[in-house]
């Protein structure tokens, strides 16, 4: 009897391991349910795609906790461990102005499934900049829901996508930089030898109003000092800037002072602000070809010249 006992007592030990290493079974969804927790899903994507604080916050439990997960460590800001963890909205305030307001984040699912209150999904994230250069952000992310509201959320990068997100150059953003430096260095500051480096050696410049091209890294270098020697504080900001393919439009306003000569004219005094619109072409880093459109005879006219009919 005893021997008979201890082999029904070694059944039933046999059967607790085994029902305990099977998984728990997934209680199963409601259409009515699974449509509620996409409707939050639903909400959050809309909330990171019009960048809402205010739609995205009351998405989020009081509690709430964000994790963001790297396991290629390509990204420095994610410390040693490739992780960032935040805890409560004020967290979660912090890096949605950082991840949509700064670097323009926004994502859709590719693949998802509901498990009771958890969604677990396949993600393509880009950005304003991923945008210019085909790098988007693969990551396999889980939501758990409490009360209708996300109460956690993990994102885990795909190691291929964070290091080409990383590593990919962005051609439009080098070249929006170009410019800038441009502007500044060699129009504003007037460090004419930084052309030789910017401008190519066969440059041509298009200028409203001059019935000649203006060629050559050396023709730019004598237009900008004769600029410089009429209005020695010649500043020109820029208002708006577009790059696409080879080519950066850029919308600048300009200001100077007429002390100098300029042109065989002589010093006016006078203050102008001039709004120019210029075309410029890039090649391997340098710029090749400008094409400029201002309204000159207005510049002319706040020389103090006067618009006369023509002499017959």
């Amino acid at each position: 009897m005893n021997r008979m006992n201890k082999f029904l007592t070694l059944l039933m030990l046999a059967a607790l391991l085994i029902s305990a290493c099977q998984p728990l079974a997934v209680q199963p969804v409601t259409q009515q349910d699974k449509a509620a927790v996409m409707d939050v899903m639903d909400q959050f994507f809309e909330a990171y795609r019009v960048y809402d604080m205010d739609k995205m916050l009351s998405l989020q439990t009081d509690d709430v906790v964000w994790t963001w997960i790297d396991p290629g460590k390509n990204f420095t800001d994610f410390g040693p461990e490739g992780k960032m963890v935040g805890t409560g909205k004020d967290e979660v305030r912090a890096m949605f102005d950082f991840d949509r307001g700064g670097a323009g984040f926004s994502g859709y699912m590719v693949w998802s499934e509901v498990q009771g209150n958890r969604v677990i999904a396949t993600e393509l994230w880009e950005s304003d900049w991923t945008h210019e250069i085909d790098a988007p952000l693969i990551t396999k992310s889980t939501y758990t829901l409490r009360d209708d509201k996300i109460a956690t959320w993990v994102w885990t990068v795909s190691p291929e996508s964070s290091w080409r997100f990383m590593n990919t150059p962005n051609a439009l953003e080098a070249n929006r930089q170009l410019m800038a430096s441009i502007n500044e260095e060699i129009w504003n500051q007037g460090s004419l030898d930084l052309i030789d480096t910017r401008y190519a050696t066969d440059y041509v410049r298009h200028e409203a109003g001059y019935p000649a091209e203006l060629a050559g890294a050396a023709g730019l270098k004598q237009f900008i000092q004769n600029l410089r020697a009429g209005f020695p504080d010649w500043n020109c900001t820029i208002e708006e800037m577009v790059a696409a393919g080879d080519k950066v439009a850029v919308r600048y306003l300009c200001q100077g002072t007429h002390t100098g000569e300029w042109n065989g004219i002589l010093p006016t005094g006078n203050s102008v602000t001039l709004s120019d619109t210029i075309i410029h072409k890039i090649v391997d880093g340098k710029v090749v070809e400008d094409w400029s459109t201002y309204d000159s005879l207005s510049f002319m006219q706040q020389l103090g010249f006067e618009l006369m009919p023509a002499q017959k």
